[in-house]
This record gives structure tokens, C-alpha cells and sequence, in this order.
């Protein structure tokens, strides 16, 4: 498991080519909180998923309470 806290629209793609680098994995979760993901950042992190052939999983957590596994 690997957690980014920082949105960055320039880096983010980097770190998903990165982290494709390091765990050769067919998919990524990228857990995030509606109010706090920029739509300026989710065009660029498909378009790397996409020439890297990696599928993303969008989970939507707004809340601590929303991480609950039951």
C-alpha cells in the first residue's frame, strides 16, 4: 500500500509511473475525498493509467467513517 497525501496535478502521474515501476500491478486504488480531488487532476491520472495499462479504482471516502471495513 502505498499513500499520497498531496494533490499535485504535475506530480501525481509521475508517482503513478513510479509506483507502476516499483509493484508491476494491473490495477491501483485511489481512495480520495470527493470535496478535496480537483477535476484538473483525475484527466491526467487516466491518460498515464491508460499508457501504462493500468486500470484505476476510484473509492470514494468523504469521511473518516466511510473507511469502515465490516
Amino acid at each position: 500500500m502505498t499513500v499520497l497525501t498531496q494533490v499535485n496535478t504535475e506530480l501525481t502521474p509521475k508517482r503513478l509511473q513510479l509506483l507502476r515501476e516499483i509493484v508491476p500491478a494491473g490495477s491501483v486504488g485511489v481512495l480520495y475525498n470527493p470535496s478535496n480531488m480537483p477535476a484538473a487532476l483525475v484527466k491526467p491520472l487516466k491518460e498515464t493509467a491508460a499508457s501504462l495499462g493500468v486500470e484505476l479504482n476510484f473509492v470514494e471516502a468523504p469521511t473518516a467513517d466511510a473507511l469502515v471495513v465490516a
